[in-house]
């Protein structure tokens, strides 16, 4: 748990500094992408050789439909947060409407 926390900590520190505290090719965000990236092999080396895996390997590859299933909601998600930012913008912009008007476009 140490180790994917660590990663997702330096993962998400580099993309949130990265652009506006600090240069994208700056050492800090460097350095934050090395490190997201040796933990998260470091945590995947340790799931392989444990006895009771936090995430066991055969779950990913032991069933076909899995991997597709998981890649499927990826898109779908990305897809509804990705009209979620969207379209309040593209109301406020292109049809003139203000910020609360906009999101209350929203509601379901």
């Amino acid at each position: 748990i140490v180790l994917l926390s660590g990663a997702i900590s330096a993962f998400v520190m580099a993309a949130t500094w990265a652009g506006s505290t600090y240069a994208w090719a700056s050492w800090q965000i460097i350095c934050l992408g090395v490190l997201a990236v040796a933990l998260l092999v470091g945590f995947v080396a340790t799931e392989l050789r444990v006895a009771d895996p936090l995430m066991p390997p055969r779950v990913y590859t032991g069933h076909r439909n899995f991997p597709l299933s998981a890649v499927l909601l990826t898109v779908t998600g990305m897809a509804l947060f990705g009209a979620t930012l969207y379209l309040p913008l593209y109301q406020q912009v292109v049809q003139g409407a203000s910020a609360s008007h906009s999101g209350l476009l929203l509601l379901p």
